[in-house]
């Protein structure tokens, strides 16, 4: 029977309860647990599916095609859990799921209440079917109104299961007297009391802090309190809670045997690949719609970044803006993205980076754009354009030019929440091609979330005439292009970001930064 470790944020927002739940993830499958993950997240939307990147950060993208927020992300990266539809919890589903069964009569003579209807809502979706652990991350900050009937929920849920409720809150140093200060732990904790007590208590930091701090931590909130100071990347953070006893506590508060000593030798994988040491330092430059908002690109920084420690490069990533010039990348993205802001200023950099012999990886958006730059400039098609070009700006068909890329079926007249393709989708991996050589395998599958495909009656015009060639594909949809006689000039329809692993990098990113390596070292 699976036991329930839930993971709340108190002070303010953005402390990385996300990083603390896929590290606790992390450090209980060292030891042989299997380890799943739930995100209960208060704001009413359905998914984050809708949600600008520059309010909510990255839309991550589950197996099973769930649009979900980006810690999902970083528990995919800590651990091998694929969490799917069931793992992402939103009031938005809570409220219509319940205000569907009102309108079906399944509450015929009942008064249709927060309490017991929303709550027992909640709690049908918290129990696990399998696994030994779940850990669930209640998003927002404790004390936000919306998060009071999830905390109630969770109050309900654990009279009946075994949980523990680890705490993650803020210790602020004033430079001005040099101090930390733990009173606005004590205030967050608390209010998280007027609904339950927490077990573990999580002290983030931006330095580390002494030990006197930490015990008046645990005197005034009556718990045991780990640091979690700021490191130069977050895979060292369960490095550190490993060390500190927090997972040895959480055992021992569920009355385990402590199982480290079997923990030690994955431990030791994972130590080694964090104590790489760079050998070389290649710039790449992510040429993408949101460069004010980094957490946008959430994935493909990580996924960068684990490729780079695994080949011992120190990668520095630039994210560029209009006007910007290209020529001291030694790599460069282009990412997925929706609308007809910044086109232009992609297509140049495409551009560029083909005539110029310049890595790069287009992703989603960027395969497309790829597409039609090629068309453009080497096959004569002036007026190559996409669909999306033309969304805000609706004009009949046949005055667009020459549609390379178009609306799949049923794509272009739809509801936006849920609607894509999406999820994980199966591909013939083609001979003689990258992607034989980078993969290894015949037939792959990938992540998708995307409304636009190449045009299938323009294939044979194009790939004929053309050095772009077909690399992977799904039936008559295209999965990936390369062009011939360049080093690495790659689109894929997909998002193989969602995949890269700590402990197992995507071969594309490894691809993408190893032949940036090699072209670096000719000059």
């Amino acid at each position: 029977m699976a036991k329930y470790i839930f993971v709340t944020g108190g002070v303010m927002s953005g402390l990385g309860k996300g990083i603390i739940s896929s590290s606790i993830g992390a450090c209980l499958e060292w030891m042989g647990y299997e380890v799943l993950y739930q995100k209960l997240d208060p704001y009413l939307n359905c998914d984050p599916g809708t949600m600008n990147p520059t309010e909510h950060g990255e839309v991550f993208v589950t197996h099973d095609g769930m649009e979900t927020d980006m810690d999902f992300g970083h528990f995919e990266r800590f651990t091998t859990h694929k969490p799917d539809k069931r793992s992402s919890v939103t009031s938005g589903q809570i409220y219509q799921n319940i205000l569907e069964d009102e309108r079906k009569g399944n509450y015929l003579g009942k008064t249709v209440q927060m309490v017991p209807h929303a709550t027992n809502e909640i709690k049908r979706r918290l129990q696990a079917n399998r696994g030994d652990f779940k850990i669930i991350e209640l998003g927002g900050t404790i004390g936000d109104d919306e998060s009071s009937v999830f905390l109630e929920a969770i109050r309900q849920f654990r009279k009946k299961n075994e949980c523990i409720l680890v705490h993650l809150t803020f210790v602020p140093y004033l430079s001005c007297s040099g101090e930390f200060k733990t009173k606005p732990t004590q205030h967050s904790v608390k209010l998280l009391r007027q609904s339950i007590e927490p077990d573990i208590i999580v002290a983030r930091c931006e330095q580390p802090v002494g030990k006197s701090i930490i015990n008046k931590i645990e005197a005034f909130c009556d718990a045991p309190t780990f640091m979690a100071e700021d490191v130069d990347n977050v895979y060292q953070i369960p490095v550190n809670l490993w060390n500190r006893g927090l997972i040895n506590k959480v055992l021992e508060l569920f009355k385990l045997e402590d199982k480290q000593p079997s923990g030690i030798e994955k431990l030791g994988r994972w130590q080694c690949i964090l104590d790489k040491k760079s050998q070389q330092k290649i710039k790449l430059a992510i040429a993408g719609k949101y460069s004010n908002a980094k957490e946008s690109y959430k994935s493909i920084v990580e996924a960068v970044w684990i490729a780079s420690k695994h080949l011992e490069l120190d990668t520095e990533i630039e994210y560029l803006d209009e006007g910007q010039e290209f020529h001291h990348y030694d790599a460069m993205i282009v990412p997925g993205g929706f609308g007809t802001r910044g086109i232009e200023f992609k297509i140049l950099a495409l551009q560029y980076a083909r005539e110029n012999n310049i890595p790069v990886l287009g992703i989603c958006y960027g395969l497309q754009l790829q597409t039609i730059e090629y068309a453009r400039n080497v096959l004569g098609i002036a007026d190559a354009v996409s669909d999306e070009f033309f969304d805000d700006n609706p004009i009949p068909l046949e005055e667009r030019g020459t549609r390379i890329i178009t609306y799949m079926p049923g794509q272009e007249f739809c509801d936006k929440g849920g609607t894509m393709r999406l999820g994980k989708y199966r591909a013939l991996v083609h001979n003689n091609t990258p992607f034989r050589e980078m993969y290894g395998e015949n037939y792959i599958r990938e992540r998708h979330r995307h409304r636009l495909e190449f045009m299938t009656n323009t294939y044979e015009q194009f790939f004929k005439d053309s050095k772009i060639k077909i690399g992977m594909s799904a039936g008559e949809l295209i999965e990936a292009i390369y062009l011939e006689e360049h080093p690495f000039y790659i689109g894929v329809q997909f998002h193989p970001e969602f995949k890269s692993k700590f402990l197992k990098p995507h071969p594309l990113f490894i691809g993408l930064l190893n032949k940036a390596k090699e072209e670096k070292e000719k000059t």
